[in-house]
């Protein structure tokens, strides 16, 4: 699975620990970078040697132009994070399970969190055609919100079965990244 990590934030101390997180994890891993600060990143994070680039070319560039240069990396369902998210807080596992099941969404989230955030492979596609994209609380983007509580519910009932079918309460109710 491929983990896009973005940078247009400007705190990005934890590049390094985040590539080493999803490299670890087998993952492969795309970095977008943007800006007069990317040759400085190239610099100072030797792990970007092990991960894709993308440049994000659009000026002023911001998350959203990050998100949607990540999403050239991908093909199929991925993981999106900002290289200041903190794995600790919701685990990665819950997600990539659900993208193991084919999903009338484009994105799926903790409903307490905006990070981290699945792409589903239809959303791939919808994303990156939206050229007039400002916000991922956008009316066009199916987010699915879901709690950690019922996924873990839901897979300790089914720990036999590798891909279950989810029934999951997912709400079309957007809130902004």
């Amino acid at each position: 699975m491929l983990a896009i990590v973005l940078t247009a934030e400007q705190n990005n101390n934890n590049l390094t620990f985040i590539c080493d997180y999803f490299l670890n994890r087998k993952f492969e891993v795309g970095v977008v970078l943007a800006g007069q600060g990317a040759d400085l990143l190239l610099r100072n994070h030797k792990k970007l040697a092990e991960c894709d680039l993308v440049y994000d070319i659009t000026t002023p560039f911001n998350v959203i132009s990050n998100f949607q240069s990540g999403l050239y990396l991908a093909n199929n369902p991925c993981i999106v994070v900002p290289a200041d998210w903190t794995p600790d807080k919701q685990p990665i596992e819950d997600l990539i399970r659900l993208s193991q099941t084919e999903l009338d969404l484009h994105m799926v989230k903790f409903e307490s969190e905006q990070w981290p955030v699945l792409v589903t492979r239809r959303g791939i596609k919808h994303v990156r055609a939206l050229d007039d994209l400002l916000t991922l609380s956008d009316p066009r983007i199916r987010v699915g919100m879901v709690s950690q509580e019922l996924l873990k519910a839901h897979y300790l009932a089914s720990p036999q079965s590798g891909n279950p079918e989810l029934d999951l309460n997912f709400t079309d109710q957007q809130k902004s990244l």
